[in-house]
């Protein structure tokens, strides 16, 4: 969950990176919009749909004050759950909404913005703590939402901002993928299978009626965890289904594959069942480039291959493999991490 919604508020924060303008609904529109195409998961797509709604109560604005602030995110909360199907409380989506419930409550002109984020994330913080009496599986585990405390980091970083106290002033690199463990119990096999999600560039005589709630139907019927967005002519969507090749036919009714991601979840649940270390070397100085020494003998053909924990890693050396990238289901490698393992490679 942290890696996917890290994954896609970098994906935003990388679009508005270079961004000249100051008008606030010129850079909420555009830090949307890098969310959605960057969104991973379902906590992902969530979080995009958040800052979605967001910056549609921003618009029309150059700057805004306390009690417009809570307006628009009282609009990000409402866009959240219109996103997903069957909204489920204890979540991310209970944090964000209680949370703002108590700002728009309490907000006014001459509440500083400030203020507002320090109330706003107290609530969330006390809203997260309730989230086990919501949600059993989270009793049952002796923790909180995954999703929610996400969500208060990203307020938190935006609360430091607003102090002037900026975590970074250089755009957000390649993530280093840091794995952790995974709690599962209980669950029922069909939110096992596949999770399948997908980017359409829609049909330009796509019927008007056709919204995320009449696709959200038609995917009923093979899956769960459905999340659709449409958003103009892009239309995402994050379905869990025993049956991928079904929902890409669903989804090729309305339009061409911008992009798509299935990942088996079975084989996920059955192989992560302990804590993995973190297999990526960092580079303790983020400024400073890693010296890379080729082989000196040149390949025909070098093999680049990804896999997740330590046993797997040495099994792909072991046959053969030149290069092996960390990552898996659900924590999909960047471009960067394959191109800083071609960096090392010597092969035509």
């Amino acid at each position: 969950t942290g890696t996917n919604m890290k994954m896609t508020i970098e994906g935003g924060v990388n679009e508005i990176y270079n961004l000249d303008e100051t008008d606030i609904s010129e850079v909420s529109k555009k830090l949307s919009r890098g969310m959605l195409m960057s969104a991973r998961g379902n906590s992902g797509v969530i979080l995009s749909q958040l800052f979605r709604g967001i910056s549609k109560g921003l618009e029309g604005f150059k700057q805004v004050d306390a009690f417009n602030l809570a307006r628009a995110f009282n609009s990000g909360v409402t866009q959240a759950y219109k996103a997903v199907m069957k909204p489920v409380e204890g979540t991310i989506l209970t944090v964000a909404r209680e949370a703002t419930e108590k700002l728009m409550a309490i907000s006014s002109s001459r509440m500083s913005i400030n203020e507002f984020f320090d109330e706003f994330i107290a609530e969330a913080e006390a809203s997260l703590k309730r989230t086990p009496e919501l949600l059993p599986v989270l009793k049952e585990a002796g923790v909180v939402d995954s999703g929610g405390a996400g969500l208060i980091q990203i307020l938190t970083g935006m609360k430091m901002a607003v102090d002037g106290n900026f975590v970074s002033e250089k755009p957000v690199e390649a993530a280093m993928h840091t794995i952790g463990t995974k709690f599962i119990s209980k669950v029922d096999n069909a939110e096992f299978g596949y999770c399948t999600e997908f980017i359409i560039d829609a049909k330009k005589d796509l019927d008007p009626e056709v919204d995320e709630n009449y696709i959200a139907n038609k995917l009923s019927s093979i899956g769960n965890s459905i999340v659709v967005v449409k958003d103009g002519n892009i239309i995402k969507v994050h379905v869990h289904t025993l049956k991928p090749g079904d929902a890409l036919n669903i989804g090729q009714e309305f339009g061409e594959f911008i992009h798509l991601k299935i990942e088996n979840m079975t084989i996920q649940h059955n192989n992560t069942t302990e804590l993995r270390k973190n297999l990526v070397e960092e580079v303790k100085d983020e400024h400073v480039k890693p010296q890379v020494t080729k082989p000196a003998v040149r390949k025909k053909i070098a093999v680049v291959t990804v896999a997740n924990g330590e046993g797997l890693i040495n099994t792909f050396k072991e046959m053969g493999a030149d290069y092996v990238v960390s990552g898996g289901q659900s924590m999909n490698p960047s471009t960067e991490d394959f191109i800083r393992g071609y960096d090392t490679l010597n092969a035509e």
